[in-house]
């Protein structure tokens, strides 16, 4: 679940100015200059963002072509932004790379119907996702455990476990839900501006949340009826040698079948849990979801899964930020 954006204040006036005045030749900006050049770059960045819901091919090269346009007409964005400069070359390299990619499949559990219990948990997983999630649940073979390191309230982990129910391969194995459960500012920000999404049911008991308590009572009810085989347990990803009172995320060495991933997109905590997981699992039959992927600056994360193109071929896209690989194994599979 990625930490949502600050609340802003309202820019449409100032936007409706400055096109007016464009508009109107009151103003007039040269085609190369630098502001017209930062205007291009957060237009851009949306288009980024749209581009990763689904990572259409037709998208992908109009867009590759954009960005390669606004970098080789905006020499001042690297003498004041490199870091504007650094992130559109690293999209630009990611969009190189998909064209060598296979594609995934997009459609296939698109029939799905979620039950209205888990449209109700709050969450920030889009349909499509929850409904291939709950497909991916019902294709497992039964082969090793699932894994979510990251589930907050539990969208994702019901979407699963509707699948996983009606799936007799997965009897006796069970879905793990990694998460340090603990309230903090972020999470309390986001559910107070997004109070009036949640359910009469859920909405008291975020509000009866305070700084530093565990959730982890509230997510173990909204999933209750898959309690038989979820185990919830809170541990955190501690990495540069920091520690906490929160137990570090660790894993018993258990076959790993699924594994799902929603915390940050840093590139080396994203290799912090690789390094964790990763001998868990199961060549040519790990499915590996990473949640955040498409999310504008999960630049990281993208530059991770270039990195590991060898044992991790793309798999699954539903729409939305998520994007499944299988792991493949072979070499450098824990580099």
């Amino acid at each position: 679940m990625q930490k949502p954006a600050e609340q802003i204040p309202n820019l449409l006036p100032d936007c409706e100015r400055l096109a007016q005045k464009l508009f109107s030749r009151r103003l007039r900006l040269d085609t190369y200059s630098p502001e017209l050049n930062l205007l291009r770059f957060s237009v851009y960045l949306y288009e980024i963002e749209k581009f990763f819901l689904t990572e259409e091919e037709s998208q992908r090269t109009v867009l590759l072509d954009r960005l390669k346009r606004l970098i080789s007409l905006a020499p001042q964005l690297a003498a004041y932004h490199s870091d504007f400069i650094e992130y559109l070359e690293d999209t630009i390299a990611h969009l190189v790379f998909l064209g060598s990619q296979p594609q995934p499949e997009r459609v296939l559990w698109r029939d799905q119907t979620m039950s209205a219990h888990t449209l109700a948990v709050p969450g920030m997983v889009s349909l499509d996702t929850m409904k291939f999630y709950r497909w991916l649940g019902g294709q497992l073979s039964g082969a090793g455990e699932v894994v979510e390191v990251g589930c907050w309230m539990g969208r994702s982990t019901n979407s699963l476990a509707e699948g996983l129910a009606k799936n007799r391969l997965f009897d006796g194995h069970f879905l793990h839900a990694l998460d340090a459960f603990t309230w903090d500012e972020w999470l309390d920000n986001y559910a107070r501006n997004h109070r009036e999404e949640f359910s009469d049911e859920v909405r008291p008991a975020l509000d009866a949340l305070r700084l530093g308590s565990s959730y982890m009572d509230l997510f173990l009810g909204l999933c209750s009826p898959y309690k038989r085989f979820i185990k919830a347990r809170s541990c955190y990803v501690y990495h540069d040698g920091k520690t906490g009172k929160i137990p570090a995320l660790d894993w018993s060495g258990e076959p790993i079948e699924l594994f799902i991933q929603d915390i940050s997109s840093g590139s080396r905590l994203v290799q912090k849990v690789w390094d964790i997981v990763q001998p868990s699992f199961i060549p040519q039959k790990t499915v590996v979801v990473l949640q955040q992927y498409g999310h504008m600056r999960a630049e990281g994360l993208r530059s991770f899964c270039r990195e590991k193109a060898k044992v991790l071929r793309p798999l699954h896209k539903p729409y939305g930020v998520a994007k499944a690989f299988l792991f493949t194994g072979g070499f450098a599979s824990k580099g």
